[in-house]
């Protein structure tokens, strides 16, 4: 900390003409002179939508987070009882944690690769999160992060508007190389499928595009030709 910087932990009597006056206990405080005052406290920093999202069994995720008890997500993309709904810049997303260009990247193709796994089996209409893997997932992020942040009286962006609780706003680590590697790939083990139809669907029909365009069926003996490879048909 600079040598013309301070920290003052009294709390805000009101704003005066030069800045802001704070008190301390029942004394009188002191006036503090700013150029510019930024008011970060007071808002509502909560992560409910502000449109309906009706996961499973009809629940509704606006209500199901109005309890801070229910807030919970796993690697912040993913919400239990919501299948197929994935957030970008949801719960506990690492874009405090260092440069947020290769985090949002890194939450998009995580994204990607989620879909793409899933939409590669073409019987596969829902995917969501395992209720035994939040139960083990969420505890852990909160264990972690209370190493690292010292929370006072003054409710914190951190543990989302409440005056206490557990910190939902960070990511379960503050390395941003390691949040790199946890996000690199899904794993779908965390993750339950409901089908409709025959699961096996993927197969196709034992044709593929390359077949029915008449195009070179030996594609795999030219390595430059590998991005090329067929495509099943349903």
């Amino acid at each position: 900390m600079e040598s013309h910087v301070h920290a003052c932990l009294d709390s805000s009597q009101r704003f005066s003409a030069k800045g802001i006056v704070t008190k301390n206990g029942n004394l009188e405080g002191t006036e503090h002179g700013f150029d510019v005052v930024i008011c970060v406290t007071g808002f509502d920093t909560s992560f409910r939508s502000h449109v309906p999202v009706v996961g499973r069994d009809g629940i509704n995720l606006q209500d199901l987070w109005a309890d801070q008890n229910q807030v919970e997500s796993y690697m912040s993309v993913s919400a239990a009882g919501m299948p197929n709904y994935l957030m970008y810049g949801g719960l506990s997303y690492p874009g405090a944690h260092g440069s947020l260009l290769p985090v949002s990247e890194l939450i998009a193709n995580y994204i990607y690769r989620h879909d793409d796994l899933q939409m590669a089996a073409r019987a596969e209409p829902q995917m969501g999160m395992k209720p035994s893997r939040k139960n083990g997932y969420v505890p852990v992020p909160s264990a972690t992060l209370d190493q690292f942040l010292t929370l006072n009286e003054i409710p914190p962006y951190f543990i989302e508007a409440f005056d206490t609780g557990p910190i939902r706003a960070l990511f379960c680590t503050l390395d941003l190389g390691r949040i790199l590697t946890l996000l690199k790939n899904p794993r779908m083990q965390d993750y339950h499928f409901e089908y409709e139809g025959n699961r096996f669907a993927f197969r196709g029909n034992g044709f593929t595009t390359r077949e029915t365009e008449e195009r070179d069926l030996a594609w795999y003996l030219d390595p430059k030709d590998d991005h090329h490879r067929p495509r099943l048909q349903v």
